[in-house]
């Protein structure tokens, strides 16, 4: 009897859990290894008031914004999974970050500097912009702070039919079909940079519309709220690029684009992969908790059933 109620109350768990997020409960791996969603970007600039700018020098306070979509994902033990989309479901994303400061790479010549960013704020600010949002609620929350990153799904069709139905506001995400799953933002010793090559000069607006390939971006960030199992643990990813012992939930390494924009609306492309390493517990722990009322996550049978077809 006992043992019947240990799988009675794990299968509730698992069910319970099976809706909450198409990324989280069949995409992600889960096993401690390291995941790579690979995107397609479209940015633009604006200054502190958010105004476009398309021409000029990069200033403290400016903000970089833009929107993702997600092509496909290298998962452990499973190989490349095409997002385009899933099942009925596409992957997006969204970024508001402000420049922070502005230093010379090597810490004297001009011609090499790096861009540092933070979270942008106030009416720019990510919480601002999805404010009223029916597909923001309901998340789990992991952590305090302001969100830089979101991470979306949708089975809204249109959305990967016209990626011009999003501009610059961001306000095209808001469909019946679109919840975010994911947002993070910079806490602790969490960085997100840009630039730093020898003879790039990434304060000159006409080095990002013009699509110069020597222009890198690395950063970390931590998961602030998502759509995930309540039991998962994000593993520190330490970033290559970035300065040694630097760590953070996501990973995010990329290039500035030549190619144009997939959205017209925005300026700039850039193409970047996000790194997620996240474990949950075995499902013998699952199960004592799901008799313990403690809860248990629905990724354990897909995981399963990914093992079988590899």
């Amino acid at each position: 009897m006992k043992k019947f109620l240990i799988v009675l109350f794990a299968s509730l768990a698992l069910a319970g859990n099976a809706q909450a997020s198409v990324l989280y409960n069949e995409v992600l791996s889960y096993d401690g290894t390291t995941d790579k969603l690979n995107d397609d970007s479209s940015g633009s600039w604006f200054d502190s008031s958010g105004v476009n700018k398309t021409t000029g020098t990069v200033v403290v306070g400016d903000v970089i914004r833009g929107i993702i979509r997600f092509d496909n994902a290298t998962i452990t033990g499973v190989g490349s999974v095409d997002l385009r989309p899933k099942g009925s479901t596409y992957f997006y994303g969204m970024y508001s970050l402000a420049v922070t400061a502005i230093t010379a790479a090597d810490g004297t010549s001009a011609g090499n500097e790096m861009l540092h960013f933070g979270a942008a704020t106030g009416a720019q600010s990510l919480a601002s912009l999805t404010t009223g949002w029916s597909g923001v609620a309901g998340m789990t929350s992991r952590a305090s702070g302001d969100s830089a990153f979101m991470l979306l799904e949708s089975t809204d069709v249109n959305l990967y039919a016209n990626p011009n139905a999003v501009n610059t506001n961001l306000a095209g995400f808001n469909t019946a079909g679109t919840t975010v799953v994911t947002s993070a933002g910079f806490l602790g010793d969490d960085v997100y940079r840009v630039g730093g090559v020898a003879g790039t000069d990434v304060t000159n607006l006409t080095a990002f519309y013009t699509g110069i390939n020597s222009i890198n971006f690395a950063g970390t960030a931590t998961v602030l709220e998502d759509r995930g199992p309540a039991a998962i643990t994000y593993n520190q990813i330490a970033g290559s690029g970035l300065a040694a012992g630097t760590s953070g939930d996501l990973f995010l390494l990329g290039t500035i684009a030549s190619d144009t924009p997939f959205s017209t609306n925005f300026d700039f492309s850039d193409n970047a992969d996000v790194y997620i390493n996240a474990s949950v517990p075995e499902p013998s722990t699952i199960a004592i908790w799901a008799v313990l009322g403690i809860g248990g996550c629905g990724v354990v049978a897909r995981r399963r059933k990914n093992a079988k077809k590899a």
